[in-house]
């Protein structure tokens, strides 16, 4: 059975409130996003990032971003789930994490 307009409609509705925060170990960051992984609010909630390296500092967010970034895409696709046909990917490509930050643009200007 197909889903009706009345459950798509309601999926959307929940699909436009996602919010995922992540916190970083320390409390150094505290990112979160919305349904398509845009940030939406970008924290630094205790004074442990002044212990950090401008690059360390870069890895940090980043990985942070990524973190939330897949919980947002794993919410939506459990939402969507019951509405998409069968064996449709909803994961899309997945970020790679890089092992050191780029440090080209503002990150190298950062970093000197």
């Amino acid at each position: 059975m197909s889903p009706s307009l009345q459950d798509m409609a309601a999926v959307r509705r929940r699909v436009a409130e996602i919010s995922v925060s992540v916190t970083a170990p320390r409390k150094v960051v505290t990112i979160t996003v919305g349904q398509h992984g845009q940030i939406t609010d970008l924290q630094f909630p205790t004074s442990a990032y002044l212990g950090l390296s401008p690059a360390d500092l870069a890895t940090t967010v980043m990985r942070t971003l990524r973190q939330a970034q897949a919980q947002a895409r794993e919410r939506v696709a459990t939402l969507m789930a019951p509405v998409v046909p069968p064996h449709f990917d909803l994961s899309g490509p997945q970020p790679v994490e890089a092992e050191e930050p780029d440090e080209s643009g503002i990150f190298r200007k950062l970093i000197r």
